[in-house]
């Protein structure tokens, strides 16, 4: 089987913005989709980068490589998407980055204002400039 189903929904790529995540329940599958995409991207005149491209498992061992332009795709135990760090095997989510950007930029703007605050510019201030950061990917935290 190429795809992965998650609950009745089969799914083989996931993609936002310039970001594309392809899922697969082998390592031959996953070579196909890498596969794909390098035949569209000849066509289209797109580059994928096998440096910035990373494989891991959920569930069991690494064993096999892919891939990509003639270059093996590294296998990594942690992989950053949407700001989200998923980890290998378990599949939980490290949210520690996030969380440390929000609390830099709250303290940044709390930091400006000192002593003397005007407590609803704090306020627009955070949901303009904190709130998108903490909230950003968290489609994908479950």
């Amino acid at each position: 089987m190429v795809y992965v189903s998650i609950g009745s929904l089969f799914i083989g790529c996931v993609l936002y913005a310039d970001d594309i995540v392809m899922l697969s329940a082998s390592c031959h599958g996953l070579q196909q989709l890498v596969n794909i995409c390098n035949v569209y991207g000849t066509k289209l005149d797109i580059k994928f980068n096998s440096l910035k491209s990373q494989v891991i498992t959920f569930g069991g061992h690494n064993p096999c490589c892919q891939m990509l332009n003639g270059n093996q795709i590294p296998w990594v135990n942690k992989v950053k998407y949407l700001g989200v760090h998923f980890c290998c095997n378990t599949g939980h989510t490290d949210l520690s980055d996030i969380c440390r950007k929000f609390y830099g930029q709250f303290n940044s703007i709390l930091s400006v204002f000192g002593k003397c605050s005007n407590e609803m510019a704090a306020v627009h201030l955070t949901k303009t400039y904190c709130l998108p950061t903490l909230v950003y990917g968290c489609e994908t935290w479950i």
